[in-house]
């Protein structure tokens, strides 16, 4: 086990103790956008010369605080983290992959204890297009001080693999990402037990991948993008991506599927339950069109018809990476540019609160040089917000939590600085701005703090 060493924590805005949960809230329901409570940055030593990345992919509620699950390292090595924090975004425990080229993309609560995850990602990366592949889809459980207790591979029926998303159903989980067959990739899913060993796999003859999943009665809907088989596309900037949804029993066969296809480029990025058993889904339309594309929500009824869409166009760059039910709405999370025309370095995380139709409610624009990937709702009516922002004292970008509404935290200041767990001297510089959809996670090594 590598040496205790301290991370960097750059803190902002403060101050009360509350629990967390996947419940809807009344200030989530508000008429006015809230404003920001607190914000965090966590970063390693190693970032601060070596341009490194630290970034939080999903949130996971628990107890007493969340569990932050995403990604660190450089241009050619990502490695899976989970960070446990409390209600205040102070750290409690970290837990680091020491091993291979690695990432972490979504988590969910352990059906065997509240206050442990189950994460998915891949693992056995490649950083070079020149090298083999042979990355496989992951899994792993981290406990509630912070301990593996089980770590799984589950390696498609092809040469390469990811897992993307994970949702909780009642025997277990079901991850979903995709799998190489021949030049394509292709659609995948598996069913995985309490201790992470795999029951049932379901492949598609469709190219493409799942970027989501959510657990419904009878199964779940996972959802992403597909393309022509043997073609260029899905690509990120392929016209012909088409959005796709589609609903797995619990035995793993597919029972309904939708897709829409508008000639320019559509992707669903994550899914939210709705009422009566459907789904509602967030993504975006027309993004490999002139006009950049427009956000894009969509739902869908318990037999996978369409029962309404809306599309949110802005003047300036933007996308919409998450979602999540909050009381007779959503709330819709990612990055964009406020000002048409403007560099990436003045984007910002971005939140857009809708009612249950999709009709705006209030939004929510985040400081520049932030960008948001997921979002948790509170008990205290208040929503954090999870992704990567860059830093005057770092040349990348660095972990980012901020609490918007709801109540302060009490018992802290803007000058508190936290102990975190450092990466290792094995993290390699990163260039800014590289792409990260591809990557997934294993775990090797915990740290807890000092």
């Amino acid at each position: 086990m590598p040496s205790r060493r301290d991370f960097l924590l750059g803190v902002g805005g403060v101050a009360g103790s509350v629990p967390l949960a996947n419940t809807t809230t009344a200030s989530a329901a508000a008429t006015t956008a809230p404003t920001r409570t607190w914000t965090r940055t966590y970063a390693p030593a190693t970032a601060v010369t070596n341009e490194g990345r630290a970034l939080v992919r999903d949130i996971v509620p628990m107890t007493n605080g969340v569990a932050l699950v995403g990604l660190a390292g450089g241009s050619d090595h990502y490695h899976g983290w989970i960070g446990r924090v409390d209600a205040a975004g102070r750290s409690r425990w970290h837990f680091l992959d020491e091993t291979g080229q690695s990432t972490l993309l979504a988590g969910t609560p352990s059906r065997d204890d509240a206050d442990g995850i189950v994460a998915a990602g891949g693992t056995n990366l490649t950083a070079s297009h020149l090298a083999p592949r042979h990355a496989d889809p992951y899994a792993l459980r981290v406990g509630a001080d912070g301990d593996v207790s089980w770590t799984h591979t589950y390696q498609p029926s092809a040469a390469d693999g990811r897992a993307t998303a994970i949702a909780n159903v009642t025997d277990g989980y079901v991850v979903s990402g995709n799998e190489t067959v021949g030049n394509d990739e292709r659609l995948w899913a598996a069913h995985l037990d309490s201790h992470g060993t795999r029951s049932w796999t379901w492949h598609s003859e469709r190219a493409g991948s799942v970027n989501a999943i959510t657990s419904v009665p009878g199964g779940v809907i996972i959802a992403g993008s597909t393309g022509p088989v043997g073609a260029d596309s899905p690509a990120p900037s392929g016209r012909q991506e088409v959005a796709w949804i589609g609903k797995l029993t619990n035995s793993g066969s597919l029972t309904w599927q939708w897709h829409v296809d508008h000639n320019a480029g559509e992707r669903i990025e994550d899914l939210a339950p709705a009422p009566n058993g459907g789904v509602v889904a967030v993504g975006r339309r027309g993004f490999s069109a002139d006009d950049r594309g427009v956000g894009w929500l969509v739902a869908l009824d318990s037999d996978g018809q369409k029962s309404w869409e809306q599309t949110y166009p802005q003047d300036g760059w933007n996308w919409h990476h998450g979602i999540a039910s909050v009381d007779t709405g959503y709330v819709l999370v990612g990055t964009r540019a406020a000002e048409p025309d403007t560099d990436a370095d003045a984007r910002g995380a971005w939140l857009l609160r809708v009612d249950a139709e999709g009709q705006v409610v209030w939004e929510h624009q985040a400081e520049p040089g932030t960008g948001g990937f997921a979002v948790q709702p509170l008990e205290d009516g208040g929503l954090l917000v999870g992704g990567a922002a860059s830093t005057d004292g770092h040349a990348g970008e660095v972990a980012w939590l901020a609490k918007v509404g709801g109540d302060p935290t009490s018992g802290t200041t803007a000058e508190d600085v936290l102990s975190l767990p450092t990466l290792p001297d094995w993290t390699t510089p990163l260039v800014a701005g590289t792409v990260i959809g591809a990557l997934g996670a294993r775990a090797v090594a915990s740290w807890r703090q000092s």
